[in-house]
């Protein structure tokens, strides 16, 4: 969904665990220049001028967006 502030550790830990696996499994590397910690949409201006509004909120998209990976994965390991 929009509208929301999540650290990307936390959406790389939500990840992890949805995949059942271990947050030991995250490998932390020496941050780049311009490093983004965090990012904030703010879709105010989407909801205004077009009537737009996000349909499922960040968990449940997260949770589609890994689901449709692991079913494309076997997909294609199948062929």
């Amino acid at each position: 969904g929009g509208n929301s502030q999540v650290r990307n550790i936390d959406i790389a830990k939500r990840l992890i665990r949805m995949l059942g696996k271990n947050e030991d499994s995250i490998e932390f590397v020496a941050d780049r220049k311009g490093h983004d910690f965090r990012y904030a949409l703010d879709t105010a201006e989407l909801q205004n001028s077009l009537g737009w509004k996000a349909k499922v909120q960040l968990e449940e998209g997260l949770e589609k967006t890994v689901a449709f990976y692991k079913k494309r994965a076997a997909e294609v390991s199948a062929k």
